[in-house]
């Protein structure tokens, strides 16, 4: 018999430094969907740029996520650690755009878009770029 659920889309945004906690988060929802959606009436997306996003042409790389990805997420979800990102024209990371657009979108209507940041406070690196680091701090 059919069933209704609730789609709760989750866009992750971050520098490529954490790659292995975007692979964690794959995990986990898909946990919680496995183990939870049926009870709940509710399942989540992951929406992110290696799975929601093909090649294309536009003006340049962070164009392409935002035309393909557009608004279309109910929450948010942006991790930093040692890295801010590759620069883009309107932007001084790929992530710092995708966060101003859901602020800007925030901003507009409270309820449109929940906004979740995370920081890793594990060590890092002491070769790693520190330009990169301050970008954020």
């Amino acid at each position: 018999m059919p069933r209704q659920l609730t789609q709760i889309r989750v866009f992750v945004a971050s520098p490529s430094d954490l790659a292995q906690e975007r692979q964690a988060l794959e995990d986990v929802v898909r946990e919680l969907n496995l183990a939870w959606s049926d009870q709940l009436q509710v399942v989540l997306e992951l929406v992110m740029w290696e799975t929601h996003v093909s090649p294309g042409i536009s003006t340049d790389a962070q164009a392409v996520v935002n035309e393909q990805i557009r608004d279309d997420f109910d929450i948010f979800l942006g991790l930093l650690w040692s890295r801010f990102g590759t620069p883009t024209p309107r932007a001084a990371s790929g992530t710092q755009e995708e966060f101003e657009r859901a602020l800007t979108r925030h901003r507009t209507d409270v309820e449109s878009v929940r906004i979740m940041m995370y920081f890793k406070t594990a060590p890092v690196s002491p070769d790693c770029d520190v330009d990169q680091l301050r970008a954020y701090l």
